[in-house]
């Protein structure tokens, strides 16, 4: 558990969890480790803990206490009572015997994996509270939580993360979006290349919202008609999560991406305007230490917020012209692409050469292995059947240069064309690629190709 800062920023508070609070903690902390007992450490999970957990109904009941039992303290930290409320009494009883009926016995590691758990928690916890509240302890031991208070505006942009967290966990849920999602982050990630002088963890967080706004926000997914994130607001589950980050979901759909110039900076408002015109935008800036000047450009997303003021998405970048017809060269490049590929890959593209000095495209494995990408051939062939979107074409209405490249085609062998867009198409051709290498022999060879598109793709 990291230590609170040395000098706390303005106006933060340390609240000592002492007594009662101790309690709660550390209620709330062996929830979380019998949470984690169930997964092993090794494993890299797609969420938090306490997300992970809630897709099974006993771990959803534990999550959901310790969330209960977060609230609480928090309430009793913020309204300054001297004991614990009868609030949290109720959360605790059933948390503890949640936890006694298992009895695990907790190691140094997976105590502090709990309390990071934890953390996440208290953090989101807080934020619907307008509040950055952080987890950690005295050099005596002693917990405490650090927080300060923060604007609404920014609350929001910060509880972004476990808002993506609760769509990626939803995705997985339906094993064809999974694949989907794996197709996605592929073609991202062809496109999203170079870091030249600048801070690589920086730059791996933003690229990560960047590739989870295009994923779960843009594409339209071949299984649902719909992208992500619109799925994810008209399901059940979404009724559940905290209002706060129901309001960003139903923003997200409605946000926007391009290159701006940045006109006027006035404390944490910046007036940005369209490098290829349209109407100037009022942005709330969340991060002081990232404020544009201006003249800067700024290349990302936009989230519409309240009263005519829009979030800054922590994904997009500010940086100043390296020449003053910068924006001009940016709004020329993106109409040559218009059309050509999405516009979230086209500003990746952008990105990754005038910004990070990469090279796009490249060509990553699509599978670990050959054994695996044929599996995912396979798998996603038999699910674009399923949903109506594979057909058989004889081989003679086959593009030339596939059709030349078949060796000894036979009655034997059957030929398909998917409606796919361009991120699944160039997926399953560069998994049927690599699956080819990896066989013994031509047998295989255009199985599975990828041809036409669906309605409103771009044929490729």
């Amino acid at each position: 558990m990291p230590r609170p800062p040395a000098t706390p920023p303005t106006g933060a508070r340390v609240w000592p969890l002492d007594g009662p609070r101790a309690t709660m903690l550390d209620a709330i902390v062996s929830g979380l480790a019998l949470l984690r007992s169930e997964v092993p450490r090794s494993t890299a999970l797609p969420a938090d803990i306490d997300l992970v957990a809630a897709e099974e109904p006993q771990g959803a009941l534990i999550a959901e206490t310790t969330r209960l039992l977060a609230l609480a303290l928090l309430d009793e930290l913020t309204t300054g009572g001297d004991r614990p409320s009868l609030a949290g009494q109720p959360a605790l009883g059933e948390l503890e015997a949640l936890t006694k009926a298992v009895s695990i016995r907790m190691t140094a590691a997976q105590r502090r994996d709990a309390l990071g758990d934890a953390a996440a928690i208290i953090r989101e916890v807080g934020l619907d509270r307008d509040l950055d509240c952080h987890l950690g302890s005295e050099p005596d031991g002693g917990g405490v939580i650090v927080s300060a208070p923060i604007p609404p505006a920014t609350a929001h942009v910060w509880l972004l993360d476990r808002l993506f967290q609760r769509a990626e966990m939803f995705v997985l849920g339906d094993e064809v979006l999974t694949h989907e999602r794996m197709a996605a982050a592929w073609y991202f990630s062809r496109w999203s290349v170079g870091g030249r002088g600048l801070d690589r963890e920086a730059m791996a967080f933003t690229r990560n919202v960047r590739e989870q706004e295009w994923t779960l926000v843009e594409r339209e997914t071949m299984a649902l008609g719909t992208t992500v994130m619109e799925a994810f607001v008209d399901a059940e589950p979404f009724a559940r999560i905290p209002a706060r980050q129901q309001r960003l979901a139903r923003a997200l759909t409605a946000s926007i991406l391009d290159v701006f110039v940045v006109e006027a900076v006035e404390g944490n408002r910046i007036t940005l305007r369209p490098v290829r015109g349209g109407r100037v935008h009022r942005v709330h800036e969340h991060n002081e230490e990232a404020r544009p000047r201006p003249g800067n450009l700024v290349i990302g997303r936009l989230i519409p917020f309240e009263d005519d003021l829009w979030l800054r998405s922590p994904g997009a970048l500010a940086f100043p012209p390296n020449h003053p017809d910068d924006g001009a060269v940016f709004a020329q490049a993106l109409a040559r692409v218009a059309g050509a590929m999405p516009l979230p890959i086209a500003i990746e593209a952008l990105i990754s050469t005038a910004v990070l000095g990469g090279k796009p495209p490249v060509s990553p494995k699509p599978a670990p292995s050959a054994r695996e990408a044929r599996e995912l051939v396979q798998f996603m062939t038999d699910a674009l059947e399923k949903l109506g979107l594979r057909e058989e074409v004889p081989i003679e209405e086959m593009p030339d240069d596939t059709a030349a490249r078949l060796l000894r085609p036979t009655s034997e062998l059957r030929y398909y064309r998917f409606s796919a867009d361009e991120a699944l198409a160039e997926w399953m051709a560069a998994l049927t690629a690599q699956a080819e290498r990896g066989e013994p022999g031509p047998a295989s060879a255009a199985k599975g190709r990828g041809g036409k598109k669906g309605k409103k793709k771009r044929r490729r």
